[in-house]
């Protein structure tokens, strides 16, 4: 069983394996290619196939996703923060265990960061941490962290660059707040540069990549179910439909390739019922189902 403590209310989760599962909101998504997420056969379509189970139990894990095979890092276990890397290979359903992350702590603790693949190493950004998994050495780099100490947040690859987006900037002083930065990191310089910030700030949320641009789903306690569509190339954002609830802690996957439509799944999560106060202004989540 997996445990997660959510506003103050705990909850259990099991640890059987579902793809889509291993993506939590906060922790980014991941693109599976279709040679990959088709790869077992005889599976129909619109259906769920149970997999082998995480050795680890835990959740707000890391994914990353790096030749076929998904890394899960990190995460909240019931002893709380996890160091644990496991390694899931879809063609044989089996799970390997690999270099344990630094520094747990931060990066993807109470929800998990932002993660991002680029050219086969695995960027896990947290609190004042960007550490650094190299598939192919089974190792790991601390680089420059982003300028804005943030955690929650979520984080994706187009052209080269990661863009970390959102989050809570204060969430170990005790304050949590949500952010509207968005920061784009250079892998090859090892540099930070600030772009356009979201019209809503987000944390616990979710993103995915299609046609070179970033939709981000979700927020926690935000009260909105807002579609936030981000494009690198002219550095602005625009909004696309409103998702039908409001959701946060969801799971998402994107699916691409040359079977496989371009579509954005959302899968699970937590959906809000908000209380909104005209006369404060603030919005008070209600309780969650």
């Amino acid at each position: 069983m997996l445990y997660e403590s959510l506003s103050g209310k705990r909850k259990i989760l099991t640890a059987s394996l579902l793809l889509a599962l291993l993506v939590s909101a906060s922790a980014g998504t991941f693109s599976l290619k279709s040679s990959v997420a088709g790869s077992s056969a005889g599976q129909t379509e619109d259906s769920w196939t149970t997999m082998a189970s995480m050795p680890t139990a835990r959740t707000g894990v890391g994914i990353g996703v790096v030749g076929g095979r998904i890394y899960a890092i990190g995460g909240q276990a019931m002893s709380g923060a996890t160091d644990v890397n496991e390694m899931y290979d879809p063609e044989t359903n089996t799970w390997t265990t690999k270099t344990s992350i630094p520094q747990a702590n931060g990066t993807t603790v109470d929800g998990g960061s932002g993660t991002a693949v680029y050219q086969n190493k695995i960027y896990c950004f947290g609190w004042e941490l960007n550490q650094v998994y190299d598939t192919a050495t089974d190792s790991w780099a601390t680089k420059t962290p982003s300028p804005t100490p943030r955690t929650t947040s979520t984080a994706c690859t187009i052209n080269g660059k990661i863009y970390l987006i959102g989050g809570f900037d204060t969430f170990f002083l005790g304050n949590p707040i949500r952010s509207n930065v968005n920061e784009m990191y250079d892998p090859v310089s090892d540099s930070w540069t600030t772009m356009a910030p979201l019209p809503t700030a987000v944390a616990y949320c979710i993103s995915a990549v299609v046609n070179n641009k970033i939709y981000v789903f979700g927020n926690t306690g935000g009260g909105n179910n807002e579609t936030q569509i981000y494009d690198p190339q002219t550095n602005t954002w625009s909004y696309g439909p409103s998702m039908p609830y409001h959701v946060s802690y969801e799971a998402g996957a994107a699916t691409t390739g040359v079977c496989a439509a371009k579509k954005i799944y959302l899968i699970g999560g937590n959906v809000y019922s908000d209380e909104f106060d005209p006369e404060t202004g603030l919005i008070k989540p209600g309780p969650l189902t």
